[in-house]
This record gives C-alpha cells, sequence and structure tokens, in this order.
C-alpha cells in the first residue's frame, strides 16, 4: 500500500505544472487536431468571430477548446510514462526471473515483476481510452 501511495504522490507531483496550466486561457497553440466522431475538424475560435478548423499548431482564442488540448496533453504524457516504467519493469523482471538459478523466490519476485509491469501497460492503454471518453465527453 505504500508503495501504490508514493507512486500516485510522485506521479501527481510530476503533472501538477501540466494541471496547473489546464486553466481558462484566453489563448493557446494546440498541440492536437480536434476532430469529432466522424472525422471532422471542430470549429474553435481564433478571433472575436472568426471560427475555423481546429487543427494542429493554431493559435486559438476559444478557452474550452484549450482545456480539452490540455486533457489530451495530460493522457499523452501519462501513457508515455506509464509505458516507460512497465519497460523497466519488464526488463527488471526478466533479469531477476532469467538469474534466479533455481531460487523460488527469486523466480516469483521476478515473474511477479513481469506481472505488474504488463497490469501498467493496460492501464497505460485505459488512459488514453479514458481520455479520449472525456475529450468526448467535452466536445
Amino acid at each position: 500500500m505504500k508503495k501504490v501511495l508514493s507512486s500516485l504522490i510522485l506521479l501527481s507531483v510530476l503533472l501538477l505544472p501540466m494541471m496547473a496550466q489546464a486553466s481558462l486561457l484566453d489563448s493557446c497553440t494546440l498541440r492536437h487536431d480536434l476532430k469529432d466522431a466522424e472525422g471532422n475538424f471542430l470549429k474553435c475560435m481564433t478571433g472575436p468571430t472568426t471560427k475555423t478548423n481546429c487543427s494542429e499548431n493554431q493559435t486559438i482564442e476559444d478557452p474550452g477548446m484549450c482545456i480539452v488540448d490540455r486533457i489530451l496533453t495530460i493522457g499523452d504524457w501519462l501513457f508515455a510514462a506509464l509505458m516507460a516504467m512497465s519497460s523497466i519493469f519488464i526488463v527488471w523482471g526478466g533479469i531477476n526471473y532469467v538469474t534466479s538459478g533455481g531460487d523460488a523466490t527469486k523466480y516469483e519476485e521476478g515473474r511477479k515483476k513481469i506481472t505488474y509491469a504488463l497490469v501498467g501497460v493496460a492501464v497505460a492503454f485505459l488512459s488514453r481510452a479514458v481520455t479520449g471518453a472525456v475529450v468526448t465527453m467535452l466536445k
């Protein structure tokens, strides 16, 4: 339980700057193409009255779409961090597994690390699905 709590605290500290930027902004530069379920670009405010397609690297003045873009960015960071940690644990568990030399405790330790790493990969892909669902609800 301590490991889970400490890793959640570490993750929240790492994501804190990104979440702080997710507040309402006057304008922002999009990092993602914002499209609806059919693949059509959503319309964004690029000026007081002008609406254009919400495409990547475009500066917009639509606070709602800025928040959607920030949520997608947080999801990207979370996915990358979870995949990196899972990869490290798979390698670490594989080393323990291979070098166990008949020691049952090292063998089980390596197997558990690989299992938990695969759960981490599943959570990483689930984070992609959750951010996609949140963005769909906000559009």
